[in-house]
């Protein structure tokens, strides 16, 4: 079989020869210069597949494919879902598929790191958790994805041009990945129509020069020339782009059959719509549909049905950016608000988009121009930007004469610094942390995610928002709504959620989670126009199913049936020494053991006696008292110390019993709790002699560990250990170095990106290994 029968078995149609040269290639292509339409999805996706599994190339077992926005990531998960169905049966293989949207994620997919997968996300979601500190998710989880993400990956980066600061963090992350090493292969692929290349050029990465471009011979292909040569006329004309009814009209009057609206913010496409809506009986039969980023999961879904089944003979969309790219629509008829050039040749591919209105030439394109440029509000955009659009369209009268962008302006730039304090994820006393959006998303276009709880009895104990709760909201608006009405934050030290003061906007941050009163005057939401600020329509509250709450005391992992210290141990250490070997990669073969003695000692702090302390033993088989790794979760009772961590323990456990240094952190890290830093927590238990006794996370200087038996099947009995907390001092200590001095000596050694992906074997094994996941 060639690769051309495999694409057409997937596909129903023959692959263009562009395709053909990436996928036989003997290395992969870092840059796809393509125009829209042109089936780049299909070109990396299925190019991966064939080289890593008939050409047996070697390929990373992971294709992480980054959109920059979230409408983008339903359609093209379920066109590539499509495809990996029907390879799967075909071919007997197992790759899975996952989508990682804020609010609706798989939480299962980052604990199977010697699976092949392809994970779909925006680059909110999947460049917030490559930084470690993903949005949207259990803090203490973000060092699980850290390491997943960015070992042993293919990163796909499509529609750059949208992207804006974004982009050259993908790229600094590639080159630092390249500078302080990786295990197994990573690589990153950029993908546009309108951005020039030079733009990838960064600090620590200089991308190589062998680019994929588009040739005569494709040109040669009817389909591919149709969509080439695809006929639209450009049109100008200046309004008042807040005069949503005059626009309304407007559209309506030039109406015929196949219409889309791109607005640049929420508000005006929200706007617009009310006003078409009112006009539409003008318009007998007109299908009218709104689409914006700013929906909860269940509408966001009940709309995309509604993309897919509404006719293109008579139908309206009004939508934001979040249409330029990635999804598969056409229109014979578009209207598009000035935005940067970028913007409007991405637009314009979603007019006459396949060629199919080039016979009759009747496809028009039209920007709407600011009528008085004095009152023009700018935003998500540069001004910059928008007032080199509006020259150029200026000098020009069609499509064919827009310039693709010489280079993007960028603000800020991650650095090596950057990287290596991000590692630090260990939980901030005072609640602030390092704000990571410069990096990811650039302008005013920055949101959080809001939720609606009955907050009538009780507001702190809240369980976590599930993902059909969340939606997006602008960081904008909820500034200015805590002013007013009480948002609430969940904090994570002790595990509830607390009212932000009022005066403390700067608590309203990127990606981060706030819980809403739905009682009060304004629900901010409706489900026809999505987040509306200004919407009183009573919100329909969605049905809990999480109850687990998490806050550093808690121990929901070991909310389990009866098990005991080896028993369990045994099981993590089977796990985790098959996962490394399904992994099979040379690099990491090297820490094979210390992964594997990790997995011995991850929990032999549990021995401790404050852990065995905070169950109820009555019921405990007879061989497992005093030793207990996992109960049902009616048999926890509170601890005698607040936020004790049997992890800190037991990486002092294996440092005290001839353990080496990445041995100690691996056990230490396992939670996420603790990683870099040995420190004290406010609130915490004091041992009676504070003065001369060291204390953390509810472990005492001098504890005394009895002899336990850790692991059955290697007959391993752990004598009576003491605690020493000296390595929490600074420097030297009495006992040799510190504990942050090992760990920085264990950037050097072995990595921040090795040591990342070595906590995601050993946390993927113990999770699993204590079950509830498949």
């Amino acid at each position: 079989m060639d690769y051309n029968q495999f694409f057409k078995e997937i596909t129903k149609v023959e692959p263009y020869p562009y395709q053909i040269k990436f996928a036989e290639s003997d290395n992969l292509y870092s840059i796809v210069d393509m125009f829209a339409g042109a089936g780049k999805t299909e070109t990396v996706v299925l190019g991966w597949v064939w080289k890593k599994f008939f050409n047996k190339k070697e390929m990373p077992r992971k294709l992480i494919y980054c959109l920059p926005m979230r409408s983008l990531v339903e359609q093209t998960y379920q066109r590539i879902k499509g495809y990996l169905d029907i390879i799967n049966k075909i071919y007997n293989l197992d790759i899975e598929v996952y989508k990682v949207l804020g609010g609706d994620f798989d939480e299962s997919w980052d604990i199977y790191p010697e699976k092949n997968c392809i994970i779909i996300g925006t680059q909110d979601m999947l460049l917030s958790r490559a930084l470690n500190r993903g949005y949207g998710i259990n803090r203490f989880r973000e060092p699980l994805d850290f390491g997943f993400l960015n070992n042993d990956t293919i990163w796909v980066f499509d529609e750059i041009q949208l992207m804006g600061d974004a982009l050259k963090t993908s790229t600094q992350l590639q080159g630092l990945r390249d500078l302080l090493g990786t295990i197994g292969i990573t690589q990153s692929i950029w993908m546009s129509a309108t951005l020039s290349f030079k733009s990838l050029e960064s600090v620590d990465y200089k991308p190589n020069s062998d680019i994929l471009k588009i040739s005569g011979e494709d040109l040669d292909n009817i389909r591919l020339k149709d969509i080439y040569n695809a006929k639209k006329s450009l049109k100008k004309i200046k309004m008042n782009i807040d005069d949503s009814d005059s626009l309304a009209k407007f559209i309506l009057d030039k109406h015929t059959d196949n219409t889309i609206v791109i607005m640049n913010r929420v508000s005006k496409a929200v706007n617009l719509y009310k006003s078409i809506k009112n006009l539409i009986s003008k318009n007998e039969g007109t299908e009218l549909l709104l689409i914006h980023s700013h929906f909860r999961p269940k509408e966001r879904e009940e709309i995309m049905k509604k993309l897919d089944k509404i006719s293109n003979r008579n139908r309206i969309i009004i939508s934001t950016q979040v249409i330029e790219a990635g999804i598969d629509i056409s229109s014979r008829l578009m209207f598009s608000e000035i935005a940067p050039i970028s913007s409007i040749i991405q637009r314009a591919g979603r007019c006459n988009r396949k060629g199919e209105y080039n016979r009759d030439s009747n496809a028009e394109f039209y920007i709407i121009l600011p009528e008085d440029i004095t009152k023009y509000k700018y935003e998500p955009y540069d001004k910059d930007d928008i007032n080199r659009s509006i020259s150029e369209l200026n000098e020009i009268n069609d499509l064919k004469s827009l310039k693709n962008i010489d280079e993007y302006k960028y603000n800020f730039v991650l650095r090596k610094k950057d990287i290596i304090d991000l590692f630090n994820s260990d939980i901030s006393l005072t609640g602030d942390d390092i704000d990571i959006s410069r990096f990811i998303r650039s302008g005013n276009d920055i949101n959080a995610f809001v939720f609606w709880r009955d907050l009538s009895t009780d507001f702190k104990n809240q369980p976590q928002p599930s993902k059909d709760e969340l939606c997006p909201a602008p960081l904008s608006d909820l500034r200015n709504l805590l002013k007013t009405e009480n948002l609430y934050m969940y904090n994570w030290l002790d595990g509830e959620w607390k009212l932000i003061p009022k005066y403390d906007e700067n608590r309203i941050i990127p990606g981060n989670e706030y819980m809403l009163d739905p009682n009060s005057e304004f629900s901010h939401y409706s489900n026809e126009y999505g987040w509306d600020i200004k919407s009183k329509t009573r919100i329909i509250l969605i049905e809990q199913k999480q109850k687990i709450k998490f806050g550093y005391s808690y121990d929901e992992s070991s909310f389990k049936e009866w098990k005991s210290i080896s028993k369990h141990t045994d099981e993590v250490v089977d796990k985790t020494s098959n996962i490394i070997n399904d992994i099979n990669i040379s690099d990491l073969y090297k820490y094979e053991n210390d992964i594997i003695n990790a997995a011995i000692w991850h929990d032999s702090g549990k021995a401790h006696p404050e852990f065995q302390g905070k169950i109820n033993q009555k019921e405990a088989p007879l061989s497992i008292k005093n030793f207990v790794a996992k109960a049902p979760s009616n048999m926890w009772g509170n601890p005698n110390r607040r936020y004790f961590r049997h992890e800190l323990a037991s990486g002092i456990m294996a440092l005290e019993n001839g353990q080496n240094d990445l041995v100690a952190y691996l056990a230490v890290s396992h939670h996420g709790k603790i990683r870099i830093s040995i420190r004290s927590l406010p609130k915490e238990k004091i041992p009676p002699n504070p003065n001369t006794t060291h204390f953390a996370c509810g472990v005492w200087d001098g504890d005394i560990i009895p002899e336990f038996l850790l692991s059955d099947k290697r007959k391993l009995i752990i004598k009576s250990t003491k605690i020493n907390l000296s390595y929490m001092e600074l420097g030297n200590t009495k006992i040799g170095e510190s504990w942050d001095y090992r760990v920085s000596k264990l950037y050097d050694e072995v990595g921040i990106f090795k040591l990342g992906y070595m906590e995601n074997i050993l946390r993927s094994a113990d999770q699993r290994a204590s079950g509830g996941l498949k």
